[in-house]
Parts: structure tokens; C-alpha cells; sequence
């Protein structure tokens, strides 16, 4: 067995010491021990930084796209499509796809989030619920009937208040105009 020698009284230590038996100084660690802390300090940090980035990432429903990309200007949705509920369920719309359409605003959650019932039954907004995604705190309140110009992007699950799951369309929304106030 290898033995090191302490720097202090020059006593023959053993190299898995970390204190001197004769002098009780602290040894120091040699350049393998410096490696192997150096490692596991990085690894320690990589695995941080994972556990943080998953943890950030989560908050704000991660499958929504970045809001951030360029958004289309008002002539571009001059060709959009009106929104077909089923298709946009079964996710049979390409992502991005631009659309415009009106519901009733039923819900505001989280200052971003709009849930809007698009159904218009005898006059009435109901049934067929989307999640509209805001850029910033939209100026409605529940009640109002809104026209939306939106990009698709996928579906949002989420727990009823009852505790049963649901699936709706989700959509980025570029413009909207208050048509009707509550």
C-alpha cells in the first residue's frame, strides 16, 4: 500500500488520511483528489441546472410555442381559415396555421389564458371550448364576445374543477377585438 508523506512534520500518512495523526494538520488532497472533486462539482452543477431548467419550463404549459417568434401581420390573415373544432381536436390542423373566429369569453386563468366557448347555438356561445394564449394580460372579462386571429398549436389537457381530464384545442393569439362587451 502507497503511502504520502504530510508537508507539515513530514510524517508517513496513509493516502486515504485527510489528517495528519502526528501533527493533526489538515492534508491536502493531491491532483487526483483535485480531478475528482473538479468532476463531481461539475457533474453536481449539470444535474442542477437540468433539475432547474425542467422545474422553469413546466410553468407556463411547456408545449406552448415561444410567443416570441415573429407574429403574422393582420393582411396575412386576410386567407385565414375558420376554426374547425374537430379537426383542431384530432389535431388534424398543422401547427401555426393561421385561423380567426368569435366565442364568448367563459373563463380568464392566470391573466394569459382565455377559455372561450366558439358553439353559437340559438344566439348563444356555448359547447366547444378552446384555450386562447395571450401575449400579455388581454383586456376582457368573462361574458365578452371576442374575434380572435390566432395561430394553431396543438391541444391543452387539463383537470376540471370536478376532477375529470380535458382535452381542448389550444391557440396563440396574435389580434383580437372585443365585439360585444358583457
Amino acid at each position: 500500500m502507497s503511502k504520502n508523506v504530510c508537508k507539515s512534520c513530514n510524517s508517513t500518512v496513509l493516502p486515504t488520511a485527510k489528517i495528519c495523526p502526528v501533527c493533526n494538520k489538515k492534508l491536502k488532497s493531491g491532483i487526483l483528489g483535485l480531478l475528482v472533486k473538479s468532476i463531481l462539482y461539475f457533474f453536481t452543477a449539470l444535474v442542477a441546472l437540468a433539475i432547474l431548467s425542467a422545474i422553469f419550463s413546466r410553468g407556463d404549459n411547456s408545449n406552448v410555442s415561444r410567443i416570441t417568434t415573429l407574429k403574422p401581420t393582420e393582411t396575412e390573415y386576410q386567407n385565414s381559415i375558420g376554426l374547425d373544432y374537430r379537426a383542431a381536436l384530432l389535431k388534424d390542423i398543422p401547427e401555426k396555421t393561421l385561423l380567426k373566429f368569435k366565442g364568448k369569453v367563459v373563463q380568464i386563468s392566470e391573466e394569459r389564458y382565455v377559455r372561450l366557448a366558439t358553439k353559437q347555438v340559438f344566439g348563444s356561445y356555448i359547447e366547444d371550448d378552446v384555450i386562447l394564449v395571450f401575449s400579455d394580460k388581454p383586456r376582457v372579462i368573462e361574458g365578452d364576445i371576442v374575434e380572435v386571429k390566432t395561430r394553431y398549436n396543438g391541444t391543452l389537457t387539463y383537470e376540471t374543477v370536478l376532477g375529470s381530464s380535458r382535452t381542448v384545442p389550444r391557440f396563440i393569439v396574435d389580434y383580437y377585438k372585443v365585439t360585444k362587451e358583457r
